[in-house]
């Protein structure tokens, strides 16, 4: 019989063997981007993924409902810096931030990050590139998102007089479709021996001379 000095230990808490107490979404963000940095995308498995955090694989499945949506949270989060970095360069205000001007660093920013990628990221370029075939709609939002940062620069444009555009929005889409050899990463990867560098300032030129507003 216990002494009534003693004291019952408290029992442990009930919780579902292996369930996750916090939200480890960036974690495994994290070690899924880092696998495909290592091994590739097709190499890599949500098991290595499991295994690199120490959890199971039902753990990842209850962040992420199955593969496809792991893959897209994963490219989704590299496209979100591109926007970043794309919305940056559009909004900023400067006293020499003249429309033309961001547009042409926006093109150039936009074609760097591309052959960075493909260069030097080459296994983050597999998904990217698997995404942008199979159209991910991650990916086409992504676009849309671009469109909408050229159309900010457009619309600063028209409100400054510096060019003489009618609906910038469907403008900033067609701008987008013309760059693709230096947006697209598939075409970079295609076109990579090219002079991009070039490229992307002979089309922005062109361009900017069909919206330039011209006084008669």
């Amino acid at each position: 019989m216990k002494s009534s000095l003693e004291k019952e230990k408290p029992a442990a808490s009930a919780r579902p063997r292996g369930r996750p107490t916090v939200d480890r979404r960036g974690e495994i963000l994290d070690a899924a981007e880092a696998l495909i940095g290592t091994i590739g995308f097709e190499k890599t498995t949500v098991s290595d993924i499991a295994k690199r955090l120490g959890m199971t694989q039902p753990n990842v499945y209850r962040t992420f409902k199955n593969r496809r949506e792991l893959d897209e949270a994963v490219v989704e989060r590299h496209l979100d810096g591109v926007s970043d970095m794309a919305w940056m360069i559009a909004k900023r205000d400067r006293a020499e931030d003249m429309p033309e001007r961001l547009f042409r660093e926006f093109n150039l920013a936009i074609m760097r990050n591309t052959v960075a990628m493909v260069v030097d990221n080459f296994k983050m370029f597999e998904i990217c590139k698997v995404a942008s075939r199979d159209r991910w709609p991650i990916v086409d939002a992504f676009v849309a998102d671009l469109g909408a940062a050229v159309a900010h620069i457009l619309d600063r444009g028209v409100a400054d007089g510096s060019f003489a555009i009618e609906d910038t929005a469907a403008t900033a889409e067609t701008i987008v479709e013309a760059m693709l050899k230096v947006f697209h990463p598939h075409l970079v990867e295609i076109f990579r021996d090219d002079d991009l560098e070039a490229s992307t300032r002979r089309l922005t030129e062109l361009i900017l001379a069909g919206i330039r507003r011209v006084n008669i």
